[in-house]
């Protein structure tokens, strides 16, 4: 009789029974419940209430995470911007408790001094319960995982603090194409688990071959894909000038880890990188008439064309676009 296939994720959750909800000074003494899932990391954010979430990638086997610092301060920032600013990133404000103990242990769930060695063994007891779910992984070669870790608070489900580990299935690295279309996000630099929710009809819509959504204003000024940043390398026009990298203005994007080792490594090996916006005139296809068309019949001149672009993400990596579909249909 053959055995049931084993679940390919597992979710592994904070447990608050004792009524203690505040991060544990000694990480050793977190207590958590291991669940074998068959969801994947956006059906496990869509099953909780939306909330600030990180998701984080290992290289070098599955104890090994990249850019761990950065996640933590990233998540500890987003659930800072969610509940504690006048800008939320939830469209449901309700999703806060009334009791000063919420607001109080979410205060330490997001600092980062209180909250970063549980998150780190949270983080680790997910990436062990994956492997040892399998005794094929077990050996740990050649398996990299992806740990989404989501901290949320609801009047519902109250403090929700927990992790989705699967492997890190990366996609092909040949160029890929993308799509022009969608408005830029309204808090973007919150890794909010809404935007899961707010992206969905956009990711409906891609269909092979395209693989990812750049978004854009009315000015046609490009943002950020719906799970990537978005870079061009530019050439100016004036040869004089030495061609750079260019990105959307960290302040309208989410700036991911993967962008962070992107710019890091253009310091290293001395090529400009620019927060700039990167636009539909600029694109090296570009005829005159295009780009009167792409700022509205208003004549253009393009700052620079491009000599190529890609997008940067925790599961593609840096990526080359091959092709770039525009709204006019070029």
């Amino acid at each position: 009789m053959s055995s049931s296939p084993i679940p390919p994720a597992v979710v592994i959750a904070v447990s608050f029974n004792d009524g203690n909800y505040s991060p544990p000074s000694d990480s050793s003494q977190l207590s958590t419940t291991t669940t074998p899932s068959t969801l994947s990391a956006p059906a496990f954010l869509l099953a909780h209430p939306p909330g600030g979430y990180t998701a984080l990638q290992t290289a070098g086997g599955p104890f090994r995470p990249v850019a761990l610092a950065a996640h933590i301060r990233r998540l500890c920032e987003t659930v800072r911007k969610i509940y504690f600013t006048d800008e939320k990133t939830n469209n449901d404000n309700d999703n806060e408790t009334d009791g000063s103990t919420g607001v109080r242990v979410l205060r330490e769930w997001s600092n980062e001094e209180t909250a970063a060695r549980p998150l780190v063994e949270l983080m680790q007891r997910a990436a062990r319960a994956w492997v040892n779910a399998d005794p094929a992984r077990r050996n740990h070669t050649g398996f990299e995982v992806k740990i989404t870790v989501l901290v949320a608070l609801s009047k519902e489900t109250g403090l929700i603090v927990a992790a989705h580990c699967d492997e890190l299935h990366k996609r092909a690295l040949s160029p890929t194409r993308v799509l022009v279309a969608g408005a830029p996000r309204v808090n973007p630099t919150a890794k909010g688990s809404q935007w899961v929710r707010t992206r969905a009809p956009l990711q409906a819509a891609l269909t092979p071959p395209y693989t990812e959504c750049i978004l854009t204003d009315a000015a046609h000024n490009l943002y950020e894909g719906l799970t990537s940043n978005f870079c061009v390398l530019a050439l100016p026009p004036d040869t004089t000038h030495d061609p750079y990298v260019a990105c959307a203005s960290a302040q309208y994007i989410l700036m991911g880890t993967i962008l962070q080792i992107v710019i890091d490594g253009c310091k290293e090996l001395g090529v400009t990188f620019r927060w700039q916006f990167p636009n539909v005139a600029d694109h090296s296809g570009a005829s005159e008439t295009a780009a009167v068309a792409a700022a509205g019949g208003k004549p253009v001149t393009p700052s620079s064309i491009w000599g190529g672009a890609f997008i940067a993400s925790t599961t593609r990596g840096v990526l080359p676009i091959e092709e770039i579909a525009f709204p006019d249909g070029r």
